[in-house]
């Protein structure tokens, strides 16, 4: 492109400006010439459209190297080819600037054969006015001197034809070295120069002809153009003023006529208006009463679903149904749905020793240790990390303690332990408890072997967050019995 892209966006915001269609039109001509302008259609304008002229052009001008790369693949040159090219403009030149100017000695010749013809001019006038040669006088010898004028004219001319000669063979004998040389010797700009501005003035000339003649053309599509355009304009308001007046014609019934059917027509579309918003809700209603009914059946069969676990997983024991009751709790708790049984004092032998006991929660992540103790009350602990040692404590952050039945209390409730307080649990291997929860420093509680009746719960408000000491089992410091202990397994 010879014209810069930001040139162009100026020009292009500069047309959106312009109102009038015939120059918008012609600028808006010039622009889609600026944009598909290149050296190409530049060196056609200037004449140059063949191989030869163009290798010639390449060959005398330094262009752009995208501008030389487009010429040579559209015209198919080689380089060789514009080498070949410059080194025959070369000598074309050479021989031009030692025609042109001429030496010293050629123009010294001439001026002394100028004042010999002026010479024998004048002789000739002073012998007779019929002479007619340039040489031969027909009068008598007029003498200079001592010696005659043709004498004097003969040896004249015998003279500056030697040199006449001399010079032209040594012209000659320059022309031919020159030639010879001619590829070492740099080329003229300058005559180069005034070619080039003779041959383009003459082409700029015929291209500017051409975009008169072209913008005539346009300016003539163009006031069609504009005509039409207003013939349209001026057929439309004819029919508008037409419908005005066929309008005004009307008589007062047909206005009112046609108000009335307007009227009729809204009401009609307001009427299936309503009708569509009417069925949209009914259909919204009853999706809804479907999606209900549908959750309630699933909340029914979830419901089945958890009784027949809790009766498979309990074995129609009343304790164990109670805390299958309780079984969504257990799962909100923990965030697990499924459950097992590990250990059941009632099923299990802890009264010998504790290994039983230790074997079937050893290892076992997000478990239950529940209690049931004389009084009715169920309470326990919840353990998320598994338990890996024996007669040492085993620290959990993410357990809690919880009481899921107790007499004039709101249950079930959970309470964790206390921000930078340790706690956890402690399985004894050989002892007469089972298990300790809590931390024995601050507050715990201990569960023994059932027969022993030797449980105990201590200063729990010291340990867990909002807890009294009182809340599990309403005794603190003191011995208590328990019927059961049960030990579930949530995964």
């Amino acid at each position: 492109m010879f014209f810069n892209n930001n040139t162009i966006e100026q020009l292009d915001k500069l047309i959106s400006e312009v109102t009038e269609p015939i120059t918008r039109n012609i600028l808006e001509r010039i622009v889609v010439i600026m944009k598909s302008f290149t050296i190409i259609t530049l060196l056609k304008t200037l004449g140059i459209k063949n191989k030869n002229e163009v290798c010639g052009f390449l060959s005398k001008h330094t262009v752009e190297i995208e501008d030389k790369s487009l010429l040579m693949e559209f015209y198919q040159i080689k380089e060789d080819e514009i080498q070949d090219a410059k080194d025959e403009s070369d000598v074309s030149v050479l021989c031009d600037l030692l025609c042109d100017n001429e030496s010293p000695e050629i123009t010294d010749i001439k001026r002394r054969l100028d004042c010999l013809e002026l010479k024998i001019d004048k002789n000739n006038s002073l012998t007779t006015p019929r002479q007619t040669g340039f040489l031969r006088p027909t009068s008598p010898v007029i003498t200079l001197g001592n010696k005659s004028v043709d004498s004097h004219v003969r040896t004249e001319i015998s003279n500056t034809k030697k040199v006449l000669e001399d010079e032209i063979a040594n012209l000659q004998n320059q022309i031919d070295n020159l030639k010879r040389s001619s590829l070492s010797i740099p080329q003229s700009p300058r005559e180069h120069e005034k070619k080039i501005s003779r041959t383009s003035s003459k082409k700029l000339i015929e291209y500017e002809k051409e975009e008169k003649k072209e913008d005539k053309k346009l300016r003539k599509s163009q006031t069609k153009k504009d005509e039409e355009e207003r013939k349209k304009l001026l057929k439309e308001e004819e029919e508008k003023k037409k419908a005005t007046k066929r309008e005004s014609k009307l008589t007062k019934k047909e206005l009112e006529e046609l108000e009335k059917q307007k009227k009729t027509e809204e009401e009609e579309e307001k009427r299936k208006q309503k009708e569509e918003e009417e069925r949209k809700k009914k259909e919204e209603l009853k999706k809804q009463k479907e999606e209900e009914e549908r959750v309630k059946l699933k909340k029914e069969a979830e419901a089945k679903m958890q009784q027949e676990m809790r009766r498979e997983a309990f074995n129609e024991d009343e304790q164990l149904i109670d805390l299958g009751t309780q079984m969504e709790i257990l799962q909100e708790w923990s965030g697990l749905l499924n459950c097992e049984i590990l250990f059941d004092s009632d099923n299990d032998d802890a009264e010998n020793d504790n290994m039983q006991f230790n074997e079937k929660v050893m290892f076992k992540e997000n478990c239950f240790f529940i209690n049931f103790d004389k009084k009715g009350n169920v309470f326990g602990a919840f353990m998320k990390e598994n338990i890996g040692l024996l007669d040492e404590d085993v620290d959990d952050d993410q357990h809690f303690i919880f009481s899921l039945k107790k007499e004039n209390k709101n249950c079930p409730k959970r309470w964790f332990i206390k921000s930078g307080k340790e706690g956890g649990i402690k399985l004894f291997s050989n002892n007469d408890c089972l298990y300790q929860i809590g931390n024995v420093n601050f507050g715990c509680f201990g569960v023994s072997k059932i027969n022993l009746r030797r449980n105990v719960c201590c200063t729990l408000s010291e340990e867990y967050e909002g807890i009294s000491d009182l809340d599990l089992v309403g005794t603190n410091w003191k011995f208590f019995s328990l019927e059961r202990v049960v030990v579930v397994h949530m995964f």
